[in-house]
């Protein structure tokens, strides 16, 4: 049996991710991305790895949203482009890399159970059996789709290269706008109070003493110089 499947691209590592899609069933391939030279290039790649449609999504509000708020991004598109998850079993695929939030985030918002640190993915009659390392154990988990998956697979050296080789891929993207999949700018934008900024840290002035004795006393009280030197 086979099932439809989504995966969720951002980078050339997760071209893994379309692999193991396509080997499932029909895969579609979801991206929030401008459209740059590298990004078209991504999804050529994707393509050429087996993904039947691709989908690009991309508003300027993406800018300086967080996690949280591409998250919400991609699980209105996948409702969007993919319809009912459960009329319409779907298995959904992401990457687990960095901090490996995005994944649980989408899965929260599309209310549907999901599964980390995967290493592969296969069908067995109705359900999705997906094999998850534990240590040097691999641990096997099945279930019925609608599901997230999100996959720990290394990334590959060649990634970059393997997705740059494949701009001349057979096929078209769609680009689609945040009204197409049922949001606005306004509900991105308050995120960005939420997003990381480095800050330049605490700084603090010199001390300066009055004489040698005051600073050998400064010294002596906070352990950095012993009574006996």
């Amino acid at each position: 049996m086979s099932v439809r499947t989504v995966a969720l691209v951002h980078q050339a590592a997760d071209l893994a991710l379309v692999r193991v899609g396509a080997g499932l069933g029909e895969t579609t391939v979801i991206t929030i991305a401008a459209g740059t030279e590298a990004g078209e290039q991504l999804l050529a790649g994707a393509r050429a790895a087996g993904a039947a449609r691709t989908v690009r999504l991309w508003d300027d509000a993406m800018i300086a949203t967080d996690y949280l708020g591409v998250a919400f991004t991609l699980a209105a598109t996948v409702r969007a482009v993919m319809g009912d998850l459960a009329a319409n079993p779907t298995l959904i695929l992401c990457g687990d890399g960095g901090r490996g939030a995005v994944g649980p985030a989408v899965a929260e918002r599309l209310s549907l159970p999901h599964l980390g640190e995967v290493v592969g993915a296969s069908m067995m009659d109705e359900r999705v059996v997906a094999r998850r390392r534990s240590g040097t154990v691999v641990r096997l988990y099945a279930g019925k789709p609608p599901i997230v998956l999100c996959l720990a697979a290394a990334p590959s050296e060649s990634a970059g290269a393997e997705a740059g080789a494949w701009t001349s891929a057979v096929g078209s993207t769609e680009v689609w706008t945040l009204g197409q999949a049922g949001l606005t700018s306004a509900e991105l934008s308050y995120r960005k109070r939420f997003r990381p900024h480095a800050s330049a840290g605490p700084t603090g002035a010199p001390r300066v003493f009055p004489d040698a004795p005051s600073l050998v006393a400064r010294l002596l009280a906070d352990g950095l110089l012993s009574g006996s030197s």
